[in-house]
């Protein structure tokens, strides 16, 4: 039976290590080993487990030079990135002046925030690809919002 629920517990572990990451399949298997095994205490188990982990991740990443998957922790760092690209000044200033255009254009009756896209599009032409992407969808949501108020 013990040998059963180990190899069993390894399966899982490498069915879900590339979408949650090394670092929490980690910690999720050995705490759920530890607590299997009956640890008295199951906070201690699972400060052993994260420090077990911190070792094997060191070890793994920086000794050995082996790269290991991100999961979850890989697409934050994508999407966070995305964020640190989208909130500087420049696209700020797209966003603030699509906003304006969009509530306007929300406001007059018939028309709204796909139409106010459609009207705006030749503005875009001469605009680098994400700052028209940020202008566009800043008037969308303009529109959105000036045709409910």
């Amino acid at each position: 039976v013990q040998m059963a629920v180990c190899v069993g517990s390894a399966a899982v572990y490498l069915l879900v290590m590339p979408y949650l990451g090394f670092i929490i399949a980690t910690v999720l298997i050995l705490f759920g080993m530890f607590c299997w095994l009956k640890a008295p205490n199951k906070l201690g188990a699972l400060a052993l487990a994260v420090i077990v982990t911190a070792g094997m991740y060191a070890l793994f990443k920086f000794g050995l030079k082996v790269p290991l998957y991100a999961g979850i922790f890989g697409f934050m760092g994508t999407f966070l990135s995305g964020f640190a690209v989208v909130l500087q000044p420049l696209y700020i200033g797209y966003m603030v002046l699509g906003v304006a255009l969009g509530l306007v254009i929300g406001f007059l009756p018939g028309l709204s925030g796909g139409i106010g896209i459609g009207l705006m599009l030749p503005f875009t032409y001469h605009m680098e690809p994400l700052t028209a992407l940020v202008f566009l969808c800043s008037i969308y949501t303009g529109g959105i919002f000036g045709g409910a108020v």
